[in-house]
């Protein structure tokens, strides 16, 4: 296996996880919580357990994303030279938005919690 397949296989676990960590919640625990007395309780401690999870995977789909990248273009200084680059960078500016919404998120519930 060459260090870009690893990198993208990991990449793509880390993204299923992440997202499928993100319906989960909504899809699965919210309805089967829907009349239990302990629900918000139930709530909140899964998200405060998964956004803990969340960061690690949110960090590590960052390095394996340029980690695959660095493997195939073999320079970072590529990020605005190539089409690919482009494209790349463009993921990484709606990944940070996406990440700055998820923080953004976060502080609002726990300050609501509060």
């Amino acid at each position: 296996m060459t260090a870009f397949a690893l990198f993208k296989y990991l990449h793509l676990l880390l993204i299923s996880l992440w997202v499928g960590g993100q319906l989960f919640l909504p899809l699965v625990i919210l309805p089967v919580l829907k009349n239990s007395s302990d629900r918000e309780n139930i709530i909140i401690k899964a998200g405060i357990r998964f956004r803990k999870v969340g960061h690690v995977v949110l960090a590590m789909i960052i390095i394996t994303g340029l980690a695959m990248y660095y493997v195939k273009m073999g320079s970072f200084s590529t990020l605005f030279q190539t089409a690919y680059g482009k494209t790349v960078l463009t993921k990484l500016i709606l990944f940070v938005l996406m990440w700055l919404a998820n923080n953004y998120h976060e502080k609002y519930m726990l300050n609501a919690i509060e």
